[in-house]
């Protein structure tokens, strides 16, 4: 078994402006020729599995994801693979305009053992339709619940004998992967302080 972490980079147009979400999976690459070959089957099974449609079940029409990108980056290397998307299938679907306060949801992604670090994805936005006075309103939590049942479930890859995929996070220095199962959205809004740059 040769078990690597891949990273996975969604790029996306958020309000007119850049941003992005880095995401790490561990699977068995062996069986691909290349490593670019199973960054690009990694990339492919997160649309063709429905974990793009569900990401974009949470994110407002204003968010679109432009493309993915991504490498081996337990080991050193080999070639990234990029997936440029046609935006007229990539873009939210939760209706009202985006906040221009630059204010975003934040799900928390916890590891089995609670004594390791814990990954956060902040999402690069959340319509003002969400939000009521601070508070998530119930139908985007319930949306978010029902997103995180896909989102980042394990995904069995096409190809190269058809590894199974999980997700988690990746410390660089120790070269460690650390699997997180369970994701939950955090009450508290994220503030994106530094989203506020021309695309």
């Amino acid at each position: 078994m040769a078990q690597q972490t891949y990273s996975l980079i969604a790029s996306y147009t958020a309000g007119g402006q850049f941003a992005q979400n880095v995401w790490h999976w561990q699977f068995d690459d062996a069986g691909f020729t290349t490593t670019k070959a199973a960054a690009q089957a990694l990339q492919s099974a997160f649309v063709t599995l429905g974990h793009k449609a569900a990401l974009l079940s949470i994110l407002p029409t204003d968010v679109t994801i432009n493309s993915l990108k991504g490498g081996r980056v337990s080991s050193p290397g080999g070639f990234d693979a990029f997936s440029p998307l046609a935006a007229v299938a990539h873009t939210g679907t939760r209706p009202g305009t985006m906040s221009a306060s630059g204010i975003a949801p934040v799900l928390i992604h916890y590891p089995i053992n609670l004594s390791l670090g814990r990954g956060r994805t902040f999402l690069p936005g959340v319509s003002e339709l969400d939000v009521d006075d601070g508070l998530f309103v119930g139908t985007f939590r319930g949306a978010v619940q029902s997103a995180l049942s896909t989102l980042f479930q394990n995904m069995v890859l096409t190809g190269g004998g058809g590894p199974t995929a999980v997700f988690g996070y990746f410390r660089r220095p120790q070269k460690v992967f650390v699997a997180l199962p369970n994701t939950v959205l955090s009450e508290n809004l994220g503030q994106m302080k530094k989203r506020m740059r021309p695309a």
